[in-house]
């Protein structure tokens, strides 16, 4: 049943993983991988800040919200 979510969660088309290519046309970097909302409200505990900040500074350049680390 994890599994299952996990692939909706990372499949979402608009809050669940995005990959971009560097410069180099390389998608393997690890900055090159974004995490949306989706992903983070249900997977926070296996993920870390490095992540999170990374996705923001991403989201920033194409001109997106930053995601929230927690809502209130």
């Amino acid at each position: 049943m994890a599994i299952t979510r996990l692939m909706h969660s990372l499949e979402d088309e608009s809050e669940g993983l995005r990959i971009t290519l560097d410069i180099d046309g390389h998608w393997y970097d690890g900055k090159s991988w974004e995490i949306g909302q989706v992903i983070l409200k249900d997977w926070w505990w296996a993920l870390d800040l490095e992540i999170v900040s990374n996705s923001n500074r991403l989201r920033n350049l194409r001109g997106g919200s930053q995601i929230a680390a927690f809502d209130n």
